[in-house]
Order: C-alpha cells, then structure tokens, then sequence
C-alpha cells in the first residue's frame, strides 16, 4: 500500500528526531483556533517542508544525482512525498531537471501554492 511507504518511509524517521516532532506539534497547537487564512499558511508551510522539502547543502564536490552546478551546492531531499516515492524524488533531484526552489526567507513559503 502506497500509503503505508509514505508513512513508514517519509514520516516515521522524522518524527523520530525530537526537534522534528516538536515542529510538527507546534504547527497542529498554532492551528487551534486560527483563521482560516492562517491555517492555510500552516498547511503551506507544512507541504513545502513535510511532505515535499528540499535543502541545499553547499558542497566542494559534486554529487552525482543531485548536484546544481550553478550554485554549487547539493540537493537533498527531507520531504516524506519524495522520501517515499521514486518518481517524485527524481524529479526534485535530477541533474539538470531541478524544480524551482524558493527558500523560506521572509516566510514566502506561505504566499505559494
């Protein structure tokens, strides 16, 4: 069951970390009585880091899979929907095919969609 991957794949290690888990808890408490805008700024959020997140790590060497030459740095996949599925991991990853990355500067992560 495809779910089940995801879970066990993407989700289980990183709750594991007790850092992770407390970020995620404190997303569900700041959803308590929020607005309907706020939570879907959470929700956004949580998408573009939970489930689909990627970090560039800057790197002296170039790795074979996910390196993007013109910033010299790696990229690396953290999100649970990449974690647990080989399609959308190397669509984030693939040389020369990388997805435009935003970073989470001046919290625009919550203006997209």
């Amino acid at each position: 069951e495809p779910d089940i991957c995801h879970e066990l794949l993407g989700h289980v290690p990183m709750f594991a970390d007790p850092d992770f888990a407390d970020f995620s808890q404190e997303i569900g408490l700041a959803s308590l009585g929020a607005s309907d805008a706020d939570i879907k700024r959470l929700a956004t959020c949580y998408w573009h880091s939970v489930e689909f997140g990627l970090v560039r790590q800057r790197s002296s060497f170039a790795d074979a899979n996910c390196t993007d030459d013109a910033t010299a740095t790696t990229v690396k996949a953290y999100g649970a929907g990449l974690l647990s599925s080989f399609g959308e991991l190397e669509h984030g990853c693939k040389e020369g095919h990388f997805p435009v990355l935003a970073t989470l500067e001046n919290n625009n992560s919550t203006q997209s969609e």
